[in-house]
Parts: C-alpha cells; sequence; structure tokens
C-alpha cells in the first residue's frame, strides 16, 4: 500500500491535516528567506536608492516570472487533475466509501490524492517566482522585486486548504467523471 493510500485510509481528518502541514512547509521557505533577505539588505538599505530601476535583468525576468506562474498556476493544476482523472475513470465510479469519509463527496478518497497532487503543484509553482523574486531582491535591492514576492507570498496564503473549498472540488470531480 503507498503512502497516499495510507493517508487516505486514516481518514479525511489526517489527510486534510497532511494537505497543510505541506503548504506550510512551502510558505515557511519563502517567508524565512525573505526576512533573511530584508535582514542582509537592512545595512544597504531595505530598497536602493534607484528602487524601480529595470535596467538588471533580474527584474524585469522576476516580474515576468511571477506573472507567469500566477497564471500558469491557474492553468497546468486543473489540466494535470483533469489527466488523472480520466485516468482513474472506471476505478473511481466503483469506489466504495472509506470509514470516515461517508460525510464527504462520493469517491472523496479516490480524489484525494489528484487533489493533493494539483495543489502541490500549485503551490510549488508560486514558490518557485517567490524564490526567483526575493533573491533579484536581494541583489538588486528592487522595490519591484520585493513586492511580486509579497505578492507571491500572499498568493500563497490565499491557498490555504480549507475543507469547503476541497469539498467543492470534490463534487466538481465527481460532476465531471458522471458526464465522461
Amino acid at each position: 500500500m503507498s503512502k497516499a493510500s495510507d493517508m487516505v485510509h486514516a481518514g479525511p481528518n489526517k489527510a486534510l491535516m497532511t494537505l497543510r502541514i505541506i503548504w506550510g512547509a512551502l510558505i515557511q521557505g519563502v517567508v524565512i528567506f525573505a526576512v533573511i533577505a530584508l535582514v542582509v539588505r537592512r545595512d544597504k538599505g531595505i530598497v536602493a536608492a534607484n528602487a524601480f530601476d529595470m535596467s538588471n535583468v533580474l527584474v524585469p525576468f522576476g516580474l515576468g516570472l511571477a506573472a507567469l506562474q500566477l497564471v500558469l498556476s491557474f492553468v497546468v493544476p486543473p489540466f494535470i487533475a483533469k489527466a488523472a482523472l480520466s485516468k482513474l475513470g472506471r476505478d473511481a465510479k466503483g469506489a466504495k466509501a472509506e470509514p470516515g469519509w461517508e460525510e464527504w463527496p462520493p469517491r472523496a478518497p479516490v480524489f484525494w490524492p489528484v487533489f493533493q497532487t494539483s495543489f502541490i503543484i500549485r503551490a510549488a509553482l508560486l514558490e518557485g517566482a517567490g524564490f526567483f523574486n526575493l533573491i533579484a531582491y536581494l541583489i538588486t535591492g528592487s522595490a519591484v522585486s520585493i513586492t511580486a514576492s509579497a505578492v507571491i507570498i500572499a498568493s500563497l496564503l490565499a491557498l490555504f486548504p480549507n475543507e469547503q473549498s476541497i469539498r467543492s472540488w470534490m463534487e466538481q470531480a465527481n460532476t465531471d467523471s458522471d458526464m465522461n
């Protein structure tokens, strides 16, 4: 039995807690690095005198990367989830309710690993852009880079895995798989 299925068999509370721990770890890395970058830049000035200068290639590249990853974080995970759900196909249709999952939408234990994978991919896309912009900020002192990092961190915080949004995703997955 795989670790993912062990987690699902443990029930929705443990599965949700595991996902929240993963979410927290992904955010923690970016936030800690942001604090380190701000402390290191403190002696040079939190932002450079030319804080909005875009001449260093890292600044516009980081801004573009942040914008691209924000868009991709909404495009790639659903695409991957749809492909994974279509592979589940008939297996998901005959799935019985697992103990503890009775109050969740049908087939939630089967769909959970798909949701978790797409969630982690979304957060990882954002995390990478956050780190890149923090490195650009550390090197250049650009207000643009630290602002882009703050937007990415806020986006990561907004991803907090709450039960209601996951249930909604599961209901939609059930609807979509019933149509196929």
